[in-house]
């Protein structure tokens, strides 16, 4: 969110001359914008947990599921990839594998990081068969 100058000097044999004043202003970056989807492919010990970040201009430092029994989670799981810096939401995933016991209920959330802050959408269960 920072506005610049610049223009181009020339340098000639005839004495420099100077290009006219341009600016550009750089876009403000955002805490990242998250949203907690509906968990698939859920099976006895192991579910994908799905979400959608947008990094509103800003590369992520972090992007990761947080998952546990409770609301208190305490458990996490890196989302597969990292989105872009771009400024459009993106689909992010991240797979439990043999790490959750059959027939439990559990709670997951989206939490994102970029240099603006951290976001971490809304709460949503799943039940393992």
């Amino acid at each position: 969110n920072t506005e610049y100058h610049f223009r181009v000097v020339t340098k000639t044999a005839g004495g420099t001359i100077d290009g006219p004043d341009v600016t550009f202003k750089t876009l403000k970056v955002a805490a990242p914008a998250v949203e907690t989807k509906a968990a698939s492919a859920v099976g006895e010990t192991s579910a994908t947990l799905n979400a959608s970040v947008n990094p509103r201009g800003g590369p992520l430092s972090t992007c990761k599921f947080e998952y546990g029994t409770s609301i208190s989670y305490g458990s996490k799981a890196p989302c597969k990839s990292l989105p872009g810096s771009g400024s459009s939401p993106v689909a992010v995933s991240a797979l439990l594998t043999a790490s959750l016991a059959a027939n439990t209920e559990y709670h997951f959330r989206i939490s994102a990081t970029n240099s603006a802050g951290t976001s971490k959408g809304e709460d949503l269960t799943f039940k393992t068969s």
